[in-house]
Order: structure tokens, then C-alpha cells, then sequence
């Protein structure tokens, strides 16, 4: 609900807690929608000037999809490859795009991560 809300004070703080605790929670929330709404956020969200990193959706969204990426790599990868495969609209694939577009240049972090 909190994601959701862009005028939400606890919107950053429910996407932390959503990427950490996803591995925990998946099972019983739709894990896929919580993931497509970090995608969203991470892509669609642009920084606002003046905001700390910490304070910002879309940041916070990237760091998000980072932490689900090397935790939950099969539920993540699942929902990329659905969502390449099948997007909601033409705008909904570029986002993905450019999600894996981040991921490439984060590669490097990823697999350290997941080490």
C-alpha cells in the first residue's frame, strides 16, 4: 500500500523492507507484483534534485532490485524474463529494458554479492 502512495512519507521504508524481507514474505503476498512494483519504481521514478539518495523512491527501488536479484534469483528472474516476454504495454517493456540495462552495468556488484 505504501509503495503505492507517492505522496507517502513510509514509501521508502516499505521498499526496504519489501526487499529484504521478500524471501520471508513471498509466500504469503504476491511476491510477482511487489517485484513488477520495484521494476516501476526503479525505472519510471526519476531523482528528485535536492533529495537525499536515502530518501529516494527510485534509488532506494534500484538498491531494492539489486538485493532481490542476488536473494530470491529465481523469483526475479522469472518475473524479467515474464515480463520481457509478455509487457503490460509497449512503455512497460522499455522499462524492463532499462532494468536490465542497470543490471548490466551492475554486474559487477551483483555477482559480488552473490558470492
Amino acid at each position: 500500500m505504501y509503495m503505492h502512495d507517492e505522496s507517502s512519507v513510509h514509501r521508502v521504508l516499505a521498499i526496504d523492507l519489501c526487499s529484504r524481507g521478500l524471501q520471508i514474505w513471498q509466500h504469503y503476498f504476491d511476491a510477482v507484483d511487489i517485484l513488477r512494483t520495484l521494476f516501476d519504481l526503479a525505472t519510471f521514478t526519476k531523482r528528485e534534485p535536492n533529495v537525499p539518495v536515502i530518501r529516494n523512491p527510485a534509488s532506494q527501488a534500484k538498491v531494492a532490485v539489486l538485493q532481490v536479484a542476488t536473494s530470491s534469483t529465481p523469483l526475479f528472474m522469472t518475473t524479467l524474463s515474464l515480463d520481457i516476454l509478455n509487457p503490460k504495454s509497449v512503455e512497460h517493456r522499455k522499462s524492463v529494458m532499462q532494468l536490465l540495462a542497470f543490471l548490466i552495468r551492475k554486474a559487477s556488484l551483483v555477482q559480488v554479492l552473490s558470492a
